[in-house]
């Protein structure tokens, strides 16, 4: 194990017993216990608007919902 040769991880023990015992998911490497306790969490609309890689067309002086060209865009 990578983690014995490591200074800072010489105190723990790592219980094969235990791991032994996990049970996955049919295709997966993570443990059942894990998988059921994970939770999907949408991003906010600030988030959205902080990360989202798309320019609003008021922000590039284009009309609110309209379409635009890619040859108008370069000009």
């Amino acid at each position: 194990m990578a983690l014995r040769n490591n200074p800072l991880y010489k105190d723990v023990k790592i219980n094969l017993d235990e791991i032994q015992g996990w049970q996955f998911a049919e295709g997966s490497v993570v443990p059942t216990v894990l998988m059921e306790r994970m939770q999907r969490e949408e991003l906010s609309a600030v988030e959205r608007t902080h990360t989202d890689p798309v320019v609003p067309n008021t922000d590039r002086v284009l009309e609110e919902n309209g379409f635009t060209s890619i040859e108008k865009l370069l000009t």
